[in-house]
């Protein structure tokens, strides 16, 4: 089980207020606890996860919000470093506390850091390897298994073909919600110019995520 204590986290801590104080919590603190102590010390993510949700922040907000949403108050993590899966859980729904009324939801915040995640690795020296293999949607989304494996310590990713346009992909043990990961494969579709992209997600059982994706 997770210990907050070895992350870092400091439990009930709330940040100085900024222009998107964050009382009401809209983010669900239930779902975020049963994902935070379903981890392990094992259960890892790189530093690039962190940096993308700093950067949406950024984008909507300003510096002082970024340094609260951070346990560390940092605001910035190497981008091939291993963190605990937990901090970064906790970070994810900080931002989306702060900023779900801008965006207009929390899934949308959520969705949009796994957008930015997906691109920061895309533009990494791990993306340019991935992309040696095609950048059509069907090479690129062949490469998720190893793109998460690269990114993450814990986790199974399948990829199911359903002919040359269409695949279903399952997540399975999985911290990060759906519309975040919804968000991974959406960045992954827009950067290889799929038409008309269709990604459909559905949640089979706790820390499960499942998707059908199409496109032209």
């Amino acid at each position: 089980m997770f210990d907050a204590g070895w992350c870092g986290i400091e439990a009930g801590h709330r940040g100085p207020e900024s222009v998107h104080d964050a009382r009401l919590m809209p983010a669900d603190r239930i779902d975020l606890a049963a994902r935070t102590a379903a981890a392990t010390r094992e259960d890892t993510i790189r530093g690039l996860a962190f940096n993308a949700a700093f950067d949406v922040v950024r984008e909507h907000a300003d510096e002082a919000t970024v340094l609260i949403c951070d346990p560390a108050a940092k605001g910035k993590r190497a981008d091939f470093s291993s963190y605990p899966v937990p901090e970064l859980l906790q970070v994810v729904w900080a931002v989306a506390d702060r900023l779900e009324r801008k965006l207009g939801s929390v899934d949308e915040v959520f969705f949009q850091i796994g957008y930015r995640a997906t691109a920061g690795v895309l533009g990494s020296m791990l993306g340019h390897t991935l992309l040696t293999f095609g950048r059509t949607p069907k090479a690129l989304l062949s490469q998720v298994p190893t793109a998460f494996k690269a990114t993450t310590g814990y986790g199974q990713r399948f990829v199911t073909w359903q002919g040359e346009t269409a695949c279903r992909i399952d997540f399975d043990h999985e911290f990060l919600p759906l519309a975040y990961l919804r968000g991974t494969i959406q960045a992954g579709l827009d950067a290889a110019s799929g038409k008309n992209p269709s990604v459909e997600g559905e949640v089979p059982g706790f820390m499960k995520a499942r998707f059908q994706v199409r496109w032209d």
